[in-house]
């Protein structure tokens, strides 16, 4: 992604307040979503809040698929290995599980 894409994808972010001054976001490829989905995702971080926004391959951002409380996310377990890192979790009974988290994101989110 070039920088001027970056910017405005940031500022897009910021706009509807899936991302923060600390400018925490990935885009993934998620193994399981809330309501069973799978593919492409954009995963953001706003204040306490981890956002996963619908994408396509020219990472042109989407509709929200969940936005998820750092407190709300149970039996959170995550590997910064670098080959397969991941964050896994259940969220209102169903497994999320996200690739390519960077320690970063990790850290915000101190599970």
């Amino acid at each position: 992604m070039n920088a001027q894409k970056k910017a405005e994808l940031i500022t897009k972010l910021k706009a509807e307040g899936r991302i923060d001054n600390r400018e925490l976001f990935v885009f993934n490829n998620a193994r399981a979503l809330p309501g069973g989905g799978f593919g492409l995702c954009l995963v953001s971080i706003a204040d306490a809040t981890l956002y996963i926004s619908d994408t396509d391959m020219a990472s042109n951002v989407g509709r929200l698929i969940a936005a998820i409380p750092f407190a709300d996310m149970v039996s959170f377990k995550a590997s910064t290995f670098p080959f397969n890192p991941y964050a896994k979790f259940q969220w209102k009974g169903e497994t999320v599980h996200l690739s390519g988290l960077s320690k970063e994101m990790l850290a915000a989110i101190g599970k």
